[in-house]
């Protein structure tokens, strides 16, 4: 098999957490790199006082799988939808226009929840204003990798790993001089399948002609010179010649088993939220290290424009410095400095507003009508 052969597809758990119904339509993703995986664990039992210089082979059991990992890729303004989603668990949706044909289009605000949700239901968090976030029932993905043709265990059998009911513990973006936007999702999973067969209508219509379960993106990916960071100090810009911005959200989830079951059964928020990030410039200037040395407040945002109906921005109005010092390079290497921040929330702001502006396909991304249905 080629690596050219794979696929990995995305779509929404409309049912509920703990459904094995899943979604008809996905969206078919760019990778970067492929790091989802089974993660079956095993356990040895080395320790145990037992007569014999080998272990023996009755020491060995296979327990619980982990499936989930980290799945770099390109994001496009309709592929990402469900991921955001699956990681800050709290949406806003306002329409342009009327949706027709099966496709919206409009503006999407994520916000993270406040409380952690409910791990039953179909109802999903929701805000009005972008600002104040309802907590409702968690929202999750199924992801599926599917290897391609050419197995030895024949065309379309056997041929792929899926996961079922995903949230994203973690998600990062960065942008990097001269590079499309990259967006890296951690997902984690409940449960997991190593042998899916995917038959030939899971195979994309720009691929086979065949395919009903989805397709890739027609929008064009995000890239650097679409980019633009303000840095706001007091209301007043200031700008900085940046060649890399990078954000972690880290929702503070953990994978949690109980007795009687052999895999994680939820994904608790078990810890507090991060919002993270680092500029990086060549350096230039000292009132960045003023700011930081004040611990004075700031505000970053980032926007990619690639026209009006497909647009992305990260707004984070109450942001802190973390110490940084710039460090000296040898002859005439340029000095580069970088700069982490977190953000924080603030009289009742949330630290972290994404916006999006997109067309999508209401089948694939049913979710922002607040439905917890299939929408055909």
């Amino acid at each position: 098999m080629q690596g050219w052969e794979l696929l990995f597809r995305v779509s929404e758990n409309p049912y509920g957490f703990g459904s094995t119904l899943g979604q008809g339509e996905g969206m078919y993703l760019e990778a970067v790199s492929d790091d989802v995986g089974y993660n079956q664990q095993i356990r040895e039992r080395e320790d145990r006082m037992k007569r014999g210089r080998f272990t023996t082979a009755d020491s060995f059991t296979v327990d619980e799988a982990e499936p989930g990992g980290p799945f770099p890729c390109v994001p496009r303004t309709d592929d990402m939808i469900g991921f955001l989603m699956a990681h800050f668990q709290c949406v806003g949706y306002a329409a342009i226009g009327t949706a027709h044909a099966g496709i919206g289009t409009g503006t999407l605000t994520f916000i993270p929840i406040d409380n952690p949700p409910d791990w039953s239901g179909t109802v999903w968090g929701t805000t009005t204003d972008g600002i104040v976030a309802t907590s409702a029932d968690i929202f999750s993905l199924n992801f599926d990798k599917i290897y391609g043709e050419n197995l030895e265990t024949g065309q379309y059998v056997n041929n792929g790993l899926q996961i079922l009911n995903a949230v994203v513990t973690q998600l990062e973006f960065a942008q990097r001089l001269g590079e499309d936007l990259q967006m890296t999702p951690q997902l984690e999973a409940k449960t997991g399948d190593v042998s899916a067969a995917f038959g030939v209508n899971y195979f994309p219509d720009d691929t086979t002609g065949a395919g009903s379960m989805g397709s890739f993106s027609d929008i064009a990916q995000f890239v650097d010179w679409q980019g633009t960071v303000t840095y706001s100090r007091g209301g007043v810009a200031t700008s900085l010649e940046l060649q890399e911005i990078n954000y972690l959200f880290n929702n503070g989830q953990e994978g949690r088993r109980r007795l009687g079951t052999k895999n994680r059964t939820r994904f608790p928020f078990s810890g507090r939220p991060q919002h993270t990030g680092d500029l990086q410039w060549e350096f230039d200037r000292t009132d960045v290290l003023d700011d930081m040395i004040a611990k004075g407040s700031v505000a970053i945002k980032s926007r990619w424009y690639g026209d009006d109906l497909h647009w992305m921005e990260i707004d984070q109005p109450h942001c802190h410095l973390l110490p940084s010092d710039p460090k000296g390079a040898g002859g005439d290497s340029s000095v580069m400095h970088t700069q982490p921040f977190r953000a924080f929330p603030y009289n009742g702001t949330p630290a972290s507003i994404v916006r999006i502006c997109t067309t999508f396909a209401t089948k694939v991304w049913s979710f922002p009508f607040g439905e917890g249905t299939y929408d055909a």
